[in-house]
C-alpha cells in the first residue's frame, strides 16, 4: 500500500517556495495568440438530469482508472473484479487514511501553493500555444525556424481553389449523412466510454455498469479526503501545470536550472511572427470564396455531429438512468489525490521512511 509521505511534501514545499515570479519571463502574447478555441467546451452541452449524473460517475471511474494505471501500473478493471476487489478497497482506504493523517502538514502550504499557481497560470498561454501548434500541425515552436515550416503548412491547407472548396462545402452534409450510418458518432459519453476501453454499445454499456456498480459498493468502505481537500486540490493544479510546462518545453521548473531553461526558451518564441500568419487572422489574406465554403462545410459538420449524437445519446438513455443512480461516495477526491501523489512523488510503501508512519503496522 502507498503512503501520503511527509518527509517528501516537506520537501517539495521548499522547491515550490524558492519558484521565481514567472511574469517576467513570458513574452506577451497579442490577444489573437492567446484566445482558446470553445468547441472543446461544447463536449457535452446541455446535459441535464439523470444524463449529467451519468456522465459524471463515467468521468469519476475513468479518472480513478487512469490515477491507478499510473500509481500501480496495472488495469483498474481487473483490480475491480472479484478476486481483487477486497485487496483494492483495502489499499485505497489505507492510502486516503495517511492522507487524511498528514493533511495538516498542507493546510500552512495553502497561500504559497496559490502564489505558485498564480504564477504559473501565466505560462498557460503560451505553453497551451506550443502544444496546439505541434499537435495540429506537427511544428515544434521551440525552434529557430518553425516559423516558414508553419507557413508552408498553412499555405497547403489553404491551397484549395474557391470552386474545390464550395464543391467540398456543398457535399459535406450528405458525406456526413452517409458516414454517420457506418461509424458512431463521437459524443461526451462514448469518449469517457472509449478511456474505459469500451465502445457505445451494448456490450460497452454492460461493462461499463459492471465497473460503476464495482467501484459503488468499493467506495463504500473508503474514507472521504478529509478537511486536506482544498490545498489537495491547490497541489494537483499546480503539479498538471508543471506537467504542462514539462512536456510543452522540456523544461522541468522544480529543478535549479529549470527557469533559466524556460528563459531561454521562451525567448525564441516568434510571438510577432506567429500573429501576423492567416490562421491566427481569421484567414487573413484567403478569398472570401474560401472562407465562406470552409466556414460552411464545418458548420453543415457541426450540426450533423450533433444530431447524431444526441440520437446516440437518446440510445443510451437507459443504460445511463442506470449509472446515475449510483452513489460511488468520493470516488473523484480519491483520484485525484492517487493522481497528485504519483505526479508529485509523495507515495511511498508504508514504513519505508525515516518517520512515524500513519498506517504501517507496528
Amino acid at each position: 500500500m502507498s503512503c501520503f509521505c511527509s518527509a517528501r511534501l516537506d520537501s517539495l514545499a521548499r522547491k515550490l517556495q524558492v519558484l521565481p515570479p514567472m511574469g517576467a519571463l513570458v513574452p506577451p502574447l497579442p490577444a489573437i495568440l492567446s484566445a482558446g478555441g470553445t468547441a472543446g467546451a461544447a463536449v457535452g452541452a446541455g446535459a441535464a438530469g439523470f444524463h449529467a449524473a451519468a456522465l459524471a460517475r463515467l468521468s469519476a471511474l475513468a479518472h480513478l482508472s487512469q490515477a491507478w494505471q499510473v500509481s500501480q501500473n496495472g488495469s483498474f478493471a481487473a483490480a475491480l473484479s472479484p478476486p481483487r476487489w477486497a485487496g483494492t478497497q483495502a489499499r485505497l482506504a489505507a492510502t486516503v487514511a495517511s492522507f487524511n493523517a498528514q493533511a495538516g502538514m498542507l493546510a500552512p502550504l495553502t497561500a504559497s501553493l496559490q502564489r505558485v499557481a498564480a504564477e504559473l497560470m501565466k505560462l498557460m498561454p503560451a505553453t497551451g500555444l506550443v502544444s496546439t501548434v505541434q499537435a495540429a500541425y506537427g511544428v515544434d515552436l521551440r525552434i529557430r525556424g518553425a516559423v516558414p515550416a508553419l507557413q508552408a503548412r498553412l499555405a497547403a491547407t489553404l491551397a484549395a481553389s474557391p470552386a474545390q472548396v464550395a464543391a467540398g462545402a456543398a457535399g459535406t452534409a450528405g458525406a456526413i449523412n452517409a458516414a454517420g450510418a457506418a461509424a458512431a458518432p463521437v459524443t461526451a459519453t462514448g469518449a469517457l466510454l472509449a478511456t474505459l476501453g469500451v465502445t457505445a454499445s451494448a456490450p460497452g454499456l454492460a461493462a461499463a455498469q459492471l465497473q460503476l456498480s464495482a467501484l459503488a459498493r468499493m467506495m463504500a468502505g473508503v474514507p472521504a479526503v478529509g478537511s486536506g481537500f482544498a490545498p489537495l486540490s491547490l497541489l494537483s493544479a499546480v503539479m498538471s501545470m508543471l506537467a504542462a510546462v514539462r512536456s510543452s518545453w522540456g523544461v522541468d521548473l522544480l529543478q535549479p536550472s529549470g527557469p533559466p531553461q524556460l528563459r531561454s526558451a521562451l525567448a525564441v518564441l516568434p510571438v510577432d511572427a506567429l500573429a501576423a500568419l492567416p490562421v491566427f487572422g481569421a484567414a487573413a489574406g484567403a478569398s472570401t470564396a474560401v472562407s465562406a465554403g470552409v466556414g460552411l462545410g464545418l458548420q453543415t459538420q457541426t450540426q450533423a455531429q450533433r444530431a447524431a449524437g444526441r440520437a446516440a445519446d437518446a440510445a443510451m438513455a437507459p443504460a445511463l438512468a442506470a449509472m446515475a443512480a449510483l452513489d460511488l461516495g468520493p470516488a473523484e477526491p480519491v483520484a485525484m489525490l492517487l493522481g497528485t501523489m504519483t505526479q508529485a512523488g509523495l507515495a511511498v510503501p508504508a514504513g519505508s521512511c525515516a518517520l512515524p508512519c500513519p498506517i504501517a503496522p507496528g
